[in-house]
């Protein structure tokens, strides 16, 4: 769910932004929640659990106007990673199948 969110939040920040290196980390957390989200399905699926839907892009305007500095995208970018890196370590100590251990420790 945080990760279909972030691809959300990330995909109006791209619309928004300005500066070009802030640009590329912006685009490079998309990438992450993009292949997260996929990787995480494929688990779903063969443990023959439903997929959920999480956000959508029906749930964002990517055409609102710019709300925010690019100095907000770069603290937000930050704050979620520490959020995400938080989530990736409980979900590595509570998995019980190897695979996904090593998935949540190799993690990038």
């Amino acid at each position: 769910m945080g990760d279909s969110m972030a691809i959300c939040v990330y995909k109006y920040f791209l619309k928004i932004v300005e500066d070009r290196e802030i640009k590329r980390i912006i685009e490079y957390s998309l990438q992450l929640s993009e292949s997260h989200i996929t990787k995480i399905s494929e688990f779903l699926k063969s443990a023959n659990f439903q997929v959920p839907i999480g956000f959508t892009e029906n749930d964002v305007n990517l055409d609102a106007p710019r709300l925010f500095t690019d100095s907000f995208l770069l603290f937000y970018s930050k704050i979620m990673t520490i959020h995400g890196l938080n989530a990736y370590s409980l979900a590595f100590t509570n998995s019980e199948r190897n695979d996904i251990q090593n998935y949540f420790l190799n993690v990038k």
